[in-house]
């Protein structure tokens, strides 16, 4: 699950310090953060509208509006279905999943791979 949750972080994208939205801001390479060092998660996220996780596989993602995200991801079971909060300040990504149950959102961090 925590992949799962990497993901939703590194589509948790939303206000970018340019005037660029997070749809497009999103565009590139990010590194999940806070995981040790054995475990350097990194999610692409490319402008045709889907995303590669070192983690999780593949899917899509779609922006409802700049500070919201739904990444579906691929599975041979089932398609998983993720809403984020995003958002984006330069090379820096945080992200926030609520999770129906759960007793606090989860929060990640992601920085951009250059």
């Amino acid at each position: 699950m925590s992949g799962v949750a990497l993901l939703g972080c590194a589509a948790i994208l939303t206000l970018s310090s340019c005037s660029k939205k997070t749809s497009s801001a999103i565009i590139g390479k990010w590194r999940v953060q806070g995981q040790g060092e054995t475990v350097q998660e990194t999610i692409q996220f490319h402008k045709d509208g889907t995303f590669t996780s070192s983690e999780d596989g593949n899917g899509t993602y779609t922006f409802a509006d700049d500070n919201h995200m739904k990444l579906e991801i691929n599975d041979t079971n089932a398609p998983l279905v993720l809403n984020y909060t995003v958002q984006i300040h330069g090379d820096a990504m945080d992200v926030t999943m609520d999770i129906t149950g759960a007793n606090k959102p989860i929060k990640l961090h992601l920085n951009r791979i250059k």
